[in-house]
């Protein structure tokens, strides 16, 4: 829901044209049985989709740094036919818990997520905010609503609106294809492929 209307705010010229997504996704921990390639193909594969969605362009080229020896964090940057810059921190093992963010820097403002905490303490001079463990908490809302619309889409006949559709999906799968290739270069063109 919040990338809807981060949409909206773009889409209405809210911000300007947009220059710059910052992005990060943070999990506690990877499972053991996660690979290096999975860092780009489970996990960054979300914002190369909901970015290209957002922005409503195609990818170019982009540059890739694995950062530190573990293979569980990467910078990514990526460019657009549009002109704009997408960022992109992965790092699977942040111990802290699951954090995803979004950004949009736009030539007139910006437009970004709030904070995932669902609960904040305060006490003694401080305040202490929670994290999810995992993406079930920050996401389940999303998901449902997400179901829902499909239910209501197929048994209108009609396809949902100002959605993601599979198609979007498959091309976010193409470059996600073409960025594990990239990675031992740190990085080189892209293209849309399905």
């Amino acid at each position: 829901m919040t990338y809807r209307e981060m949409k909206a705010a773009l889409d209405a010229g809210r911000i300007g044209a947009p220059l710059l997504i910052h992005c990060l996704h943070r999990n506690r921990e990877a499972p053991r049985w996660f690979d290096g390639s999975m860092i780009v193909t489970n996990a960054m594969v979300h914002e190369i989709d909901i970015c290209r969605w957002l922005l409503d362009t195609e990818y170019t080229s982009a540059s890739l740094t694995q950062v530190g020896d573990a293979g569980d964090m990467l910078l990514a940057e990526l460019h657009t036919d549009r002109g704009a810059v997408v960022s992109v921190e992965m790092f699977m093992n942040a111990a802290y818990g699951y954090h995803v963010h979004a950004e949009i820097v736009g030539r007139e403002g910006t437009v970004a997520m709030a904070e995932p905490a669902q609960v904040r303490l305060r006490r003694g001079g401080a305040m202490q905010a929670g994290y999810s463990p995992d993406w079930i908490g920050r996401f389940a809302d999303s998901y449902r609503l997400q179901d829902q619309a499909w239910v209501r889409a197929c048994r209108s006949g009609r396809p949902c609106k100002d959605m993601a559709t599979a198609r979007d999906g498959l091309l976010a799968t193409g470059y996600c294809q073409q960025l594990v290739e990239h990675l031992p270069a740190g990085g080189g063109p892209l293209a849309p492929r399905m």
